[in-house]
């Protein structure tokens, strides 16, 4: 019987369960005469932070993507979506979109990602899009209208170093919209935002989009706890 397929299974399994803020604990595999992936138990252990922290990357986002974009040239949207918002469920091609107001047709899109961004997240991603490019040309036909737009998408990781395939961008069509990938830390974006001299200034914005936003969470919030802990240090 030919098992080689199992560990591709195995490795799968794994990505999904990271990306879904668990963890499979193999440590009981260790020293063990059969401590195949698919022969041994697994201890299974949730980050109970893993959903909190994807919160702060999402708003974060926000906040310096609007630094970077001037208010009276793009039209923000989905600034304050919930982490559990997908973006097909939103009909959008990322976490925050930002449309020219130029030309209605160069749209900047921005991909919050906590931890290493990998190569099958980006794929996975990119495929959801499809959906969404058909549902906009779709209603725009029923307008009578076409659907055009010139598509950047920025996926902003604490790490991009795991990146192969798309290590060096990506250009693709989706049903005749042209998209093209780049993927950067969110030291990059800060960067692209002005510089943490600019965007230290930009109080009202960070309260509106940040404070204000995490502050309106429970108290029993590991990441309002930890939050307010840090701006208390401030004070």
């Amino acid at each position: 019987m030919d098992t080689a397929y199992l560990f591709d299974l195995h490795a799968a399994i794994m990505l999904l369960f990271e990306t879904h803020g668990l963890r499979l604990d193999m440590s009981r595999h260790d020293n063990k005469v059969e401590g195949l992936p698919f022969n041994l138990d697994y201890d299974v252990w949730h980050r109970k932070d893993a959903a909190s922290n994807g919160m702060f990357d999402q708003r974060l986002v926000d906040f310096l993507t609007m630094c970077a974009h001037d208010y009276d040239k793009w039209v923000a949207r989905g600034l304050g979506s919930s982490v559990n918002e997908t973006n097909a469920s939103g009909r959008k091609f990322g976490d925050v979109e930002y449309l020219s107001l130029e030309d209605r047709r160069a749209m900047h899109v921005y991909e919050a990602h906590g931890g290493g961004l990998r190569d099958e997240y980006v794929q996975d991603h990119i495929n959801s899009l499809v959906g969404t490019v058909d549902y906009f040309k779709n209603v725009a036909e029923d307008r009578g209208e076409r659907f055009e737009r010139d598509v950047e998408v920025a996926y902003v990781a604490h790490d991009v170093s795991r990146l192969i395939r798309f290590k060096d961008g990506h250009a693709e069509e989706i049903g005749s919209i042209p998209f093209t990938f780049r993927f950067m830390t969110f030291y990059d974006l800060l960067e692209e935002a002005g510089g943490i001299d600019y965007v230290s200034e930009q109080t009202d914005l960070f309260d509106e989009l940040v404070h204000h936003r995490i502050s309106r969470l429970p108290d029993s919030y590991s990441l309002k706890q930890r939050y307010l802990k840090i701006i208390s240090k401030k004070d």
